[in-house]
Order: C-alpha cells, then structure tokens, then sequence
C-alpha cells in the first residue's frame, strides 16, 4: 500500500464518520427526554474524534509543544549564577 492510499482511506474513514455523526445529530429522537442523549452522544462523538484525529494532531502538537533547548550562552549563565 503506497502513502498516496493509506492517505486515501484515512481522509474516506474522516468524512464517512463526519456523514454518520450529522445523521445522528439531525434526527429528532436526540432532543427529546430531556436532552440526555444528546449529552451522550457528543461524550462519545468528542472521544472518537479525538482518537481518529490522533494521527494529525499529536505529530503537530509534538512540534508545535517541544522543549527549547539551551544555547552555550544560557548554560554559561546558569554556571555563574550558581557559583
């Protein structure tokens, strides 16, 4: 499988998902006894959302989010003010 493919299929997975999610967020039957299964689904629909975009965010959120790494200058600062 090229990365063209498995590309394909991630994006065909995210938008089968997205379709399936406005389906149920549009039927009446989530609004009525007083809203809980509505509270329900989102929880659920947050979660998995969160886990299939894993593959896209914790990539960036690593880049984004990586410790800064000390220069001589700040080491040799850090030195003199302990001694």
């Amino acid at each position: 499988m090229t990365a063209h493919e498995v590309l394909d299929k991630y994006l065909t997975l995210l938008y089968t998902q997205l379709e399936q999610d406005v389906d149920v967020m549009s039927r009446p039957w989530m609004y009525w006894c007083l809203l809980i299964p509505i509270f329900v689904y989102l929880l659920f629909f947050m979660v998995k959302w969160w886990c299939l975009l894993v593959p896209i965010t914790l990539p960036i959120s690593l880049w984004v989010f990586r410790p800064k790494e000390e220069t001589k200058g700040q080491k040799n600062a850090v030195k003199l003010q302990n001694n």
